[in-house]
């Protein structure tokens, strides 16, 4: 498990097809995303998990709170360019379960992840230009950057929509105030007393 303060990420299982479907099929999500697809059966929604077995550029989290088992959303590393050191991210977060502080916990707790425990420098993302969660989310409370706008760039309700391109570095992140604290919550192990412990041997 990845802790954060409110919620975990964990690996996804085989118990949580059913919520991968609903938030899947929900149009007010959908609508609010980059990428596109029909409806997905549970059927599909078996093969999706099974095709993410193994070696992937794609690493998929399930958001959970820390209370209970009770699960919130989905969290993302994807693109993963092990060279360049950096991952589009994405966080999906269920309707009944937005603006209670879980996609920020969520976001916070990824990029500590990545950053500390993976190894990354870069993360960016793509949000809709009329998804104003989403940007208070990266930009307001992570402290992501708008990189730059697509212009008409994703069809919605049959218009042509702008895209903005954000992105967080590692030395963004650790500017934050909270960041020292993510960073413990994902990797709580102290290497500043276990290196000088070290130079006795």
């Amino acid at each position: 498990m990845i802790q954060g303060r409110i919620v975990q990420l964990r690996p996804i299982e085989l118990h949580d097809l059913a919520f991968l479907q609903q938030l899947a099929n929900d149009p007010q999500t959908a609508a609010m995303l980059v990428g596109w697809d029909f409806p997905v059966s549970m059927h599909g929604q078996e093969g999706w998990l099974m095709s993410n077995v193994g070696p992937t550029d794609t690493k998929r989290l399930i958001i959970q709170q820390q209370s209970g088992p009770t699960v919130i959303g989905t969290a993302s590393l994807s693109e993963l360019d092990w060279h360049n050191r950096s991952a589009c991210v994405s966080v999906k977060i269920a309707q009944e379960y937005r603006k209670r502080g879980g996609g920020v916990d969520a976001m916070m707790t990824l990029a500590a992840w990545a950053f500390y425990v993976v190894g990354l420098r870069r993360l960016y993302s793509k949000v809709m230009v009329f998804n104003s969660a989403s940007m208070s989310t990266f930009v307001k409370h992570c402290g992501w950057r708008v990189e730059g706008r697509e212009l008409e760039s994703v069809f919605r309700k049959g218009q042509w929509c702008d895209l903005y391109n954000i992105a967080l570095l590692r030395s963004d992140f650790e500017a934050l105030a909270d960041a020292a604290d993510y960073i413990e919550r994902t990797c709580p192990v102290d290497v500043t007393s276990q290196a000088e412990s070290c130079t006795q041997w």
